[in-house]
């Protein structure tokens, strides 16, 4: 992934997971949001998802969610399909290889710190499911991954020093004053 964006010169580009699908209009509804403003570091749209024999199970449930940088902390609702913009990529320095369970949602918590993210509110793209993905077979290391690059993120916000994360039994994620931090 990381040698086909290196290769490519164009001023945006989108990433799918080999298995999922894109609606041949998704470019014509996400590149012109892009070119509108130089300061919009990554496009994304809501998605359908489907298990393995294509059966649709609905929106995603992320897509429920409304962006906000600070809600990103908790909630990686910046999902399916993205289109991000390779001057804001390139100047944050792309994939950190430090999260490899979770290097999308490092992305695109210091990418939401370099530019804006702007949210289209149209299906178009189809998510699939099934119990051999990535996802599915280290939701342990995701969440692991996950939680220190919101760590991170934390520490390049200034705010490390009195907030860290906590995650659930259920793996949800919550900010909660450090222990030892100013105020405990």
């Amino acid at each position: 992934m990381r040698g086909a964006i290196a290769a490519s010169t164009a001023p945006c580009f989108g990433l799918l997971d080999a298995d999922d699908l894109l609606e041949p209009d998704a470019l014509a509804h996400t590149v012109p949001v892009i070119e509108a403003d130089p300061d919009i570091a990554i496009v994304y749209t809501d998605h359908h998802i489907i298990d393995a024999e294509g059966r649709n199970h609905g929106i995603g449930p992320r897509c429920a969610t409304p962006y906000s940088m600070e809600r990103l902390l908790v909630s990686q609702m910046v999902f399916h399909f993205r289109l991000f913009r390779r001057e804001i990529y390139d100047e944050i320095g792309g994939f950190d290889p430090a999260y490899p369970a979770a290097e999308d949602y490092d992305l695109v918590l210091r990418l939401s710190e370099a530019g804006d993210i702007v949210h289209v509110p149209e299906v178009l793209y189809t998510y699939r499911t099934h119990g051999e993905s990535l996802s599915a077979r280290s939701q342990e290391a995701q969440r692991e991954d996950s939680r220190r690059a919101v760590e991170a993120a934390l520490a390049r916000r200034g705010v490390g020093h009195v907030l860290a994360v906590h995650v659930s039994a259920d793996g949800q994620f919550s900010l909660v004053p450090r222990p030892g931090g100013p105020g405990a």
